[in-house]
């Protein structure tokens, strides 16, 4: 008997971490039923030489480059993976948000439609959707929303989004929440000094939310250094995205200018999601900008604080609400900085505890878990 064929989109194979990890969450889940995964990604190369999954190009079919697409064939070889597939699974992140301009909502939308038009299920998991900025766009997007036959998102405000346009939605914490009982770690290597975490956005205003002026980041590093003086730390710099499209190197870079010398040191981009996990485990604390920093750091239990420059990031610390959030405005301050810093520094140790970390991660699974594709899910975390 033929396995069941899906068709798995998302950002993936891009260098981000976030997304990889998504995906080889997606693909526990998925695995478990026996389905046959392909990947629909603007990256298609990468994906199979990361993951071992076949890929297809994810083209734009409406907007920007849908010459292209359409007279090069991507958007036929696209029709035709689809048509052979039961089912187009969008996930997960922030696929659907129009703050970015129309191509970007359109980017994601247009592939619902084509699934819907050519009779496929739509299931759109662990995903964040963003408000829809004109009246055209928020009619677009209920109606696609209204056609999934399954939507989890990962935040109340994609919850309230759903409800609105008249679409059954559920609510589960980040999938990425229950990687350790999906991939349990390696033993954590010892390392020679406890250490802070760091993880920036390169672009850390994108959203025009988190401007990282001189004088901020300036700021930010003395709190940094004040700190891991203070409790004998060194100060770890670990990149999420190290792609064509985004490198945080170059904003650890920026910030590494800044400290006093041997304090501060680079890590590479991480080859694989071992040594992803160990990076989290053995740190004392992490600083988070980028969102799925923080969802590991809670998903082992660490520290950790918050720099909100997209409102994901916020959306996040509703679920932590004792994690402080680091907004760009206390950088104007590098006293007050320091002061939230040593927050999260404060944290109490919730995995060595038996803290809700691991309650929370093991209901993430079990959600997930609970219903294969195709069945309504039974258990909410």
């Amino acid at each position: 008997m033929p396995r069941r064929r899906v068709l798995l989109m998302g950002y993936y194979g891009a260098g981000n971490w976030g997304d990889e990890l998504m995906l080889l969450c997606f693909r526990r889940w998925l695995g478990r039923q026996d389905l046959d995964i392909t990947v629909l990604s603007e990256y298609p190369g990468n994906v199979e030489r990361l993951s071992g999954l076949r890929a297809i190009a994810n083209p734009a079919l409406c907007a920007g480059f849908w010459r292209g697409a359409w007279f090069r064939e991507k958007a036929r070889r696209l029709w035709n993976e689809l048509r052979k597939s039961e089912a187009l699974v969008v996930g997960g992140g922030d696929l659907i948000r129009h703050d970015l301009g129309w191509p970007c909502l359109l980017f994601t939308l247009e592939k619902i439609l084509l699934a819907r038009a050519l009779g496929r299920d739509v299931y759109l998991l662990n995903a964040g959707i963003g408000e829809a900025r004109s009246r055209s766009a928020s009619l677009l997007l209920n109606w696609c929303l209204r056609q999934c036959r399954e939507i989890v998102v990962r935040d109340r405000r994609s919850l309230d989004i759903c409800r609105r346009a008249g679409a059954f939605a559920r609510l589960c914490p980040d999938i990425v929440l229950a990687l350790p009982h999906w991939l349990p770690p390696p033993p954590p290597k010892l390392s020679a000094k406890a250490y802070i975490l760091v993880c920036l956005r390169a672009s850390a205003n994108a959203f025009e939310r988190y401007p990282l002026t001189g004088e901020r980041l300036r700021n930010f590093a003395a709190a940094l250094a004040r700190l891991a003086t203070a409790h004998n730390l060194e100060i770890r710099f670990l990149p999420f995205q190290n792609g064509a499209d985004e490198d945080d190197g170059a904003a650890h870079e920026r910030i590494l200018e800044h400290l006093p010398a041997g304090l501060g040191h680079l890590s590479p981009w991480p080859l694989d999601a071992a040594s992803l996990q160990s990076h989290f485990q053995a740190a004392r604390m992490v600083v988070a900008m980028r969102l799925h920093a923080a969802v590991l750091a809670e998903a082992y239990g660490r520290p950790f604080a918050l720099m909100p420059y997209d409102h994901k990031i916020e959306e996040f610390g509703a679920l932590v609400p004792q994690a402080p959030l680091l907004r760009a405005g206390d950088l104007d301050d590098s006293a007050k900085a320091q002061r939230l810093l040593e927050e999260a520094l404060a944290m109490r140790d919730r995995e060595a505890e038996g803290g809700s970390n691991k309650a929370r991660g093991a209901g993430v699974r079990d959600f997930w878990e609970s219903f294969p594709l195709g069945e309504k899910s039974r258990v909410l975390p």
